[in-house]
């Protein structure tokens, strides 16, 4: 069995960051970064389009940044795979 990766759906997001504050819960955002500049856990692009708060898409799009742009990508189907082949 491949390791696992998470993706993170924007109701996810947004719970983290509304719920869960970086200043307070230290080590889970430690942990999410680290899974996250590990290729653990990512967020589709189409969820970056979903958030339409300013300051929600503010402290997703600077992770982003942070992981070089990284955390926010193209899910593509093993169906899709073949097809490009």
């Amino acid at each position: 069995m491949g390791d696992l990766m998470y993706v993170l759906d924007t109701n996810v997001l947004l719970t983290l960051q509304n719920h869960y504050f970086p200043d307070v819960f230290i080590q889970l955002w430690t942990n999410i970064n680290h899974m996250i500049s590990q290729n653990k856990v990512i967020s589709k692009i189409e969820v970056q389009e979903e958030i339409t708060s300013k300051e929600h898409k503010s402290f997703w799009d600077n992770i982003n940044k942070e992981h070089n742009n990284s955390f926010y990508q193209e899910l593509i189907s093993g169906e899709d795979l073949e097809m490009r082949k």
